[in-house]
């Protein structure tokens, strides 16, 4: 499946609907990547429209944020989810690729509703993924 992954304008009318169904989703239970320092990131938000699930857009868009923190130099990439049950297609996901469970990270704390996965980058990600 040939999948282009860029920045686009929010304005536009498929964009804006991504982000409106995004925040619809957030609030009833796209990809970001921060850069937590030199060697560390965070997959800070993640969402794929409804109808595109299920199709490999979730998994391009994590692997495309993997090879942009390998690219700048990052050991490691961490993120954090809920424990909800509609979340656990996007921890299968996240598990598929090599996620592992981990300790909180950065500002996150221990608690019920919520679990840290992180996954280590070699030098040759940027080039393999």
């Amino acid at each position: 499946m040939d999948l282009e992954i860029a920045i686009d304008d929010p304005l536009r009318a498929d964009v804006r609907s991504l982000l409106e169904n995004h925040l619809s989703f957030a609030r009833e239970v796209v990809g970001a990547l921060r850069q937590l320092d030199a060697v560390d990131a965070e997959v800070t938000s993640m969402h794929t429209a409804r109808l595109a699930r299920g199709r490999g857009v979730g998994r391009a868009i994590v692997d495309h944020l993997l090879a942009e923190a390998a690219s700048r130099g990052c050991r490691r990439v961490s993120l954090e989810t809920g424990t909800m049950a509609a979340l656990e297609p996007a921890r299968e996901l996240y598990r598929s690729i090599g996620f592992t469970p981990c300790g909180p990270f950065g500002d996150y704390t221990a608690h019920d509703g919520s679990v840290c996965m992180t996954i280590e980058l070699s030098s040759g990600d940027a080039a393999r993924l």
